[in-house]
């Protein structure tokens, strides 16, 4: 049996959270702005997020363009960080960041799942596009809010199919997963490592 299993779920919780110290560092600018939205609290000044988005040219142009995405339907062209805080929220916009700079940080391999990457990059894409088609109209405050959340609870997965690869037990949990077709992802997860994902089903 491998050496992982054998241990207490308690223990494989605590390794799990430790190797999350093994991802890639946040960028300084990700780091002021966490600092900074945990320590202002109700007293967060728009301008102040703004300033501290806009020292890096990569963040802030990677913000515009996820903004200006059809997925956020804005009938004007948003061309500022400031008009983004506004339309979207700071904690909106701060998963946006934190999402898109881990998106293309990781080397993407969900094979314990048994997902391949272009699946599983494309049901965010369907993911995100239906939540924009569909609800947009009818709440659009709500939709603005669940699609950062999709992409936040796919980076679970992302660290969750790491783990398991780094600890040599994905081939073992993806046959315990392929055992019972693909079901009941949750209990397995808590059997494995102490903690579950929040699965958003399709």
């Amino acid at each position: 049996m491998n050496n992982l299993l054998e241990k207490n779920i308690n223990e494989v919780n605590e390794m799990l959270i430790k190797s999350l110290d093994d991802l890639p560092p946040l960028p300084e600018t990700i780091q002021k702005l966490q600092e900074y939205i945990a320590t202002h609290g109700s007293n967060i000044a728009i301008d102040e997020v703004a300033d501290i988005i806009s020292t890096d040219p990569l963040i802030t142009a990677n913000l515009l363009h996820l903004t200006n995405s059809a997925y956020y339907g804005f009938s004007k062209e948003i061309k500022t960080v400031n008009q983004a805080l506004v339309l979207l929220g700071v904690n909106n916009v701060k998963n946006m960041i934190i999402a898109d700079y881990a998106k293309s940080s990781f080397v993407i391999n969900l094979s314990p799942y048994g997902i391949e990457t272009d699946r599983f990059l494309a049901l965010i894409h369907e993911q995100t596009d239906f939540i924009s088609t569909w609800l947009m109209k009818e709440d659009k405050m709500l939709c603005l809010n669940l699609i950062p959340c999709v992409m936040m609870l796919r980076l679970g997965i992302m660290v969750f199919s790491n783990f398991l690869i780094q600890n040599k037990i994905d081939k073992k949990f993806l046959l315990h997963l392929s055992k019972n077709n693909f079901n009941n992802i949750l209990r397995l997860e808590r059997e494995f490592l102490g903690i579950e994902v929040v699965w958003a089903r399709n």
